[in-house]
């Protein structure tokens, strides 16, 4: 009886043990969420901002320009550093889940965005003025702002889901700055609900070329 009574108690105090060693690890793995979270990045506010809301789990961005560059990815990781220059550096992302995901991007020297084929379903750029190139082909969205983006010389929007009155609120918003590179200014709207009954004349005016 005593005999039984002790090994009840040894299996008690083992499974206390136990208990005792997950609480541990829970609580090593709780202080490394903590710690990645206070370690992120606090960026300038508004500093070049940009951002876009994915759909899509893996994603992958191209950046380009001068100076450095952040990207914060909306979860528990740290964002990615990116040292801009004149050759555009990707960078990829893999989220937990396929829920709506906001991504940021801080530099207010970046110059060219490609975020192409990312399920893309909002995008915001007036808080970047300094863009120049915008590759936004292949994604979900249903309209584009870029009132502010005096110095964008090259748009690709094709394959989205715009419609003629988007595509007329594009091209009236599209600066008409003359540009002085070795091309024109150029747009690409193909395979869009509103490519073919568009007025396309809007951004001929300011100095846009359609190209496909």
């Amino acid at each position: 009886m005593k005999t039984t009574s002790f090994i009840l108690m040894m299996i008690f105090l083992g499974k206390k043990l136990q208990m005792k060693n997950i609480a541990i690890i829970f609580i090593v793995i709780a202080a490394t969420f903590v710690s990645c979270k206070s370690s992120k990045y606090e960026p300038p506010q508004d500093t070049g901002k940009m951002t876009v809301t994915t759909m899509k789990k893996d994603v992958e961005l191209a950046i380009g320009g001068y100076g450095e560059a952040f990207i914060d990815w909306g979860d528990m990781w740290a964002p990615t550093k990116i040292n801009c220059r004149t050759i555009v550096t990707t960078a990829s992302h893999s989220f937990l889940t396929q829920i709506p995901h906001i991504i940021n991007i801080y530099g207010d020297g970046v110059t060219e965005l490609i975020c192409s084929g990312n399920s893309i379903t909002s995008i915001e750029l007036n808080k970047n003025p300094m863009l120049e190139i915008l590759d936004c082909s292949d994604n979900n969205l249903y309209s584009i702002n870029v009132y502010n983006n005096p110095s964008l010389n090259y748009l690709a929007c094709n394959n989205n889901h715009l419609t003629a009155v988007a595509l007329n609120a594009i091209f009236s918003d599209l600066n008409s700055n003359p540009y002085h590179g070795d091309r024109p200014k150029m747009i690409n709207i193909a395979n869009n609900p509103g490519e073919h009954t568009c007025n396309k004349r809007i951004a001929e005016q300011k100095g846009w070329v359609f190209f496909y």
